[in-house]
């Protein structure tokens, strides 16, 4: 878009906000799927198909796609890309 030269807006009212990562989900309202528990756990989210259960850890995310799956701390959640790397050159 920078490098457009044709642009055009239309003034809106909604809400919006830049998804980034798997924390702005959870603020957007995307709740925990509900074949999942958590028990003695605060701030996990977590997003399978698959029943999954998080006893005892907290600020943690959980998610499960086509591909595998995903469990990090909350806060490390930015070293997906990193990881991603890795996981290619296995």
């Amino acid at each position: 878009m920078e490098k457009a030269d044709r642009i055009y807006t239309i003034k809106s009212e909604f809400i919006w906000s830049d998804v980034g990562n798997f924390k702005s989900l959870k603020e957007l309202g995307v709740s925990n799927s509900k074949n999942s528990v958590t028990i003695d756990s605060q701030n996990a989210f977590v997003l399978t198909t698959k029943p999954t259960i998080v006893i005892g850890i907290n600020d943690i995310i959980v998610v499960e796609s086509e591909n595998g799956i995903l469990v990090c701390k909350a806060e490390e959640v930015e070293k997906i890309r990193e990881a991603m790397k890795i996981m290619r050159q296995i």
